[in-house]
């Protein structure tokens, strides 16, 4: 070898190229671990399509589920006490103080029939407005002795105020310590006698009268049905066959869900037939009683609502997975079939029992409920 005058060691001029072999040989295995990067990459990004796939389909389910059981909340409880709260109130309802017939004082409507009568749910407290940040809603019916108790959401009968023998009945509410018109509007009765079959009296009297309270309470639980039913049947229809799991899973991965279906929430609906009021013709000695469900409405109030029983499939959780097979890479090779999944949970605001705070039996239905997605291995 020559040393060249800067001190460097010159190569001889004949093995210049001799570093070219070696690099020829590495070049291969460069080539083939670059592109074993490349298909693992293409993998991984398929795999974190078809898991968002599931992850947002799945989420978009139970959020359908969800949704629906804090609808029914509400129904069952919360819009029944407002409704009822802000109608018969005496504070914004003057005409709602009945008269005691021995004079000296009234009795609010909504106390009597939401406190003695139990004839919708109430609160502990119910001038204490329902907040959104209470873990709890407690909404319930009074306790009353051969009317309901606080888990009886469908009776036999629902008693509006009952008639009582005379004044002097020793039984305290009842209908004859009381001076409560049977009807307000004497178009609705023309007779001019005062017969049981009617249920009026022959001048409009300027109290909330019976027959105003009977139908205004089957026109409440009458709605409350029938949008219960509506959300009912909108929520089964979703529901059946899992369709957002399905087009959620197709729509981000590109190919049809296979795997397993979330089950479907079971509804029973609870109602009565007989709705009892009774009324006293002013200055009258005797009651009239009434059920004018089949006969002032025919066919529009039979089975009227009460509440809605739900029971929610494997307290509210859900697992979910499917498989599918990616394509052959660039060496031809297939890794087979690879599963993807993960766990939902709709969960309510108490930990003790999933059902207790939508159906009224409880006596907290709570609109609280709510979708969480987990890795499939956590519940």
């Amino acid at each position: 070898m020559m040393r060249a005058k800067s001190g460097f060691i010159r190569l001889p001029r004949g093995n210049a190229g001799q570093i070219l072999i070696p690099s020829l040989m590495f070049f291969p295995v460069f080539f083939v671990f670059a592109a074993l990067i490349f298909e693992t990459a293409k993998l991984s990004r398929e795999k974190v399509r078809h898991q968002m796939g599931i992850d947002s389909g799945a989420y978009a389910e139970m959020s359908n589920m969800s949704d629906y059981i804090n609808r029914t909340a509400y129904v069952n409880g919360a819009f029944p006490y407002r409704i009822f709260r802000e109608t018969w109130n005496c504070g914004d309802c003057p005409n709602c103080r009945i008269p005691w017939a021995s004079g000296g004082g009234t009795h609010c409507l909504y106390d009597l029939e939401a406190r003695y009568y139990a004839s919708f749910p109430r609160t502990d407290n119910d001038e204490a407005a329902l907040d959104d940040g209470d873990a709890v809603w407690k909404i319930s019916y009074n306790s009353v002795v051969g009317l309901r108790d606080k888990t009886d959401v469908s009776p036999n009968r629902v008693s509006l105020m009952d008639p009582g023998t005379d004044k002097n009945d020793s039984r305290p509410y009842v209908v004859m310590k009381y001076h409560y018109p049977c009807t307000n509007d004497p178009s609705l009765y023309p007779s001019s006698k005062y017969e049981d079959t009617d249920c009026g009296v022959s001048k409009p009297y300027p109290v909330y009268s019976a027959f105003k309270a009977y139908k205004w309470y089957l026109t409440v639980y009458g709605t409350l049905g029938e949008v219960q039913d509506s959300q009912r049947v909108v929520y089964e229809a979703i529901a059946r066959g899992n369709k957002f799991l399905k087009r959620g899973y197709y729509l981000n991965a590109g190919s049809a869900y296979s795997g397993s279906e979330i089950p479907v929430v079971s509804t029973k609906k609870l109602t009565t037939d007989y709705v009892y009021y009774s009324c006293r013709v002013p200055g009258g000695t005797w009651a009239a009683v009434c059920n004018m469900m089949q006969t002032t409405m025919p066919g529009q109030y039979v089975n009227l609502f009460q509440s809605s029983r739900l029971t929610i499939p494997n307290a509210g959780g859900a697992k979910v997975s499917t498989n599918w097979t990616p394509p052959s890479n660039f060496f031809k090779y297939s890794p087979g079939s690879v599963s993807v999944g993960c766990a939902v949970q709709v969960q309510p605001a108490g930990s003790d029992g999933v059902e207790k705070y939508v159906n009224l039996e409880y006596g907290m239905p709570t609109p609280h409920y709510q979708t969480r997605l987990y890795p499939s291995g956590l519940i």
